[in-house]
């Protein structure tokens, strides 16, 4: 378990940066499922319901190499 903890209600953005293919708005969510659930099983928010994650925003950013590539999460209480 972790000590960075977000009861909720949160915001969370995740960027993605890549070097290949912009994805389209339903694929760019998806890719956020498993890192999602990832958070909530290690108790960094308690849950991806719509209760606990009041707003999401989802957002991909071009780099020039493979090595640039991430993902990025942000949490912020509301």
């Amino acid at each position: 378990m972790t000590k960075n903890r977000h009861p909720g209600p949160v915001r969370l953005e995740l960027i993605r940066y890549h070097a290949g293919q912009q994805l389209d708005y339903d694929n760019l969510v998806a890719t956020g499922k498993i890192t999602i659930d990832s958070i909530v099983l290690a108790g960094v928010i308690l849950d991806d319901k719509p209760a606990i994650i009041k707003e999401r925003d989802y957002s991909q950013v071009k780099v020039k190499s493979k090595l640039d590539q991430k993902t990025v999460i942000i949490i912020a209480d509301l």
